[in-house]
């Protein structure tokens, strides 16, 4: 579930209560500056699954990210949220690079499922496609999906379904290489 406003998502909320659908809701996203009257209607409506997104104002650099996710854990776990998948944000190419230590980051001191929307960071780029061309902005996108899996990303918000044909690949790639490092340091791979 997602939507631009408050009164969208509230609203949204309502229909998943009334349906009785909560248990097959991923809430995206809550935020650190998630307002109580949103994460009430998370609660009243039964949903324990959200995505958080771990960027916005004040909330820039890696380490800032990994502050805002520890603190807000907590938070969600009282209006029961306690099924969390950490979005580091991306906003743009130089963002990528904070959102990837931050996966790293959160992974490492907190334990929580950690990733992003990596493809932000070329989607904001607009004048790629116009002087590179569609091919040069595709395998930018795939580059900037296999760093997020590089630094420990349990998942990636990759855009329009149309590009998983080339994510999937890409990412499934990548695992199967870092997954010899698994292996050498003695953890089945299954």
């Amino acid at each position: 579930l997602g939507g631009i406003t408050d009164k969208v998502r509230i609203a949204g909320l309502e229909y998943i209560r009334e349906a009785g659908i909560a248990d097959r809701i991923v809430y995206n996203s809550v935020n650190p500056h998630s307002r109580s009257e949103e994460l009430e209607a998370i609660a009243k409506a039964g949903v324990s699954a959200s995505i958080l997104l771990t960027f916005g104002p004040g909330i820039i650099g890696w380490k800032q990210r990994v502050e805002a996710a520890e603190r807000t854990i907590e938070k969600l776990r009282s209006y029961g949220i306690d099924k969390i998948l950490v979005d580091t944000g991306v906003l743009d190419v130089p963002s990528l690079g904070s959102a990837s230590m931050a996966i790293w980051s959160i992974k490492d001191r907190i334990g929580y499922p950690s990733g992003c929307g990596a493809h932000n960071a070329v989607a904001s780029w607009r004048s790629l496609r116009r002087s590179m061309g569609r091919e040069v902005r595709d395998v930018c996108g795939i580059s900037a999906s296999i760093l997020a899996v590089a630094a420990g990303a349990d998942f990636i918000l990759y855009g329009p379904i149309e590009y998983a044909k080339l994510v999937f690949p890409a990412i499934a790639m990548a695992d199967a290489a870092l997954s010899q490092v698994k292996m050498e340091d003695g953890f089945r791979i299954d």
